[in-house]
């Protein structure tokens, strides 16, 4: 059982190293964040550049799943799903 114990160990530090790293990223997106709003885009290109870095940027517990809200695309989804169902059934 060692060795169980030593998988265990590693995992623990693993996960703990995975959340540290997380909220340094938070840190730095929220320091970035709070730094572009002292100091706004002079232009449209350049608030477009900013946006694109700050998408890029944006740590991973913060990306929002995408919303569809075209109706075919759903009816897509709705099919696949339905099908999905008839091949468990």
């Amino acid at each position: 059982m060692p060795i169980l114990d030593a998988l265990t160990f590693l995992i623990i530090v693993m996960e703990e190293e995975e959340r540290e790293a997380e909220d340094k990223a938070v840190e730095a997106y929220m320091s970035h964040l709070s730094r572009l709003m002292s100091n706004p885009a002079q232009s449209d290109e350049q608030a477009d550049a900013q946006q694109n870095f700050i998408e890029q940027l944006e740590p991973k517990s913060f990306k929002k799943p995408k919303v569809i809200t075209d109706q075919a695309t759903l009816d897509q989804i709705l099919a696949r799903q339905e099908a999905q169902m008839k091949q468990l059934n």
